[in-house]
């Protein structure tokens, strides 16, 4: 698993160095219209908005499994409870009674 990792890893560095190399022309960037336009290279325009999209779909998928988490941390709660529970039943209730948490046989 480490091995193809690796691998993995090192194919994606070759490739995006490879996509750096080949996209080196600049280009001029305009974010407001009565400001000069910012001069990049052509991958680092590229390479910014995918990364900044990434953030912004990874920011919408953590807030949209806030209910999901939410829900999750009551029922933790909720099996903490019954937990606790089961154990206070299960001690016996008959005093100096020692069951080990087993039923009596009849």
């Amino acid at each position: 698993m480490v091995f193809l990792r690796a691998i993995l890893g090192i194919t994606a560095a070759l490739v995006l160095v490879t996509f750096a190399v080949l996209n080196r022309a600049p280009v001029a960037l305009i974010w407001a219209p009565f400001q000069p336009p910012y001069t990049v290279p052509l991958y680092a325009a590229i390479l910014g908005s995918a990364l900044f999209g990434f953030f912004w779909g990874a920011l919408a998928v953590f807030l949209s499994h806030s209910r999901i988490r939410r829900e999750r941390r009551a029922q933790k709660k909720e099996l903490r409870r019954l937990e606790k529970e089961l154990q206070t039943l299960m001690k016996p209730q008959i005093p100096g009674l020692h069951t080990e948490g087993r039923p009596l046989e009849w």
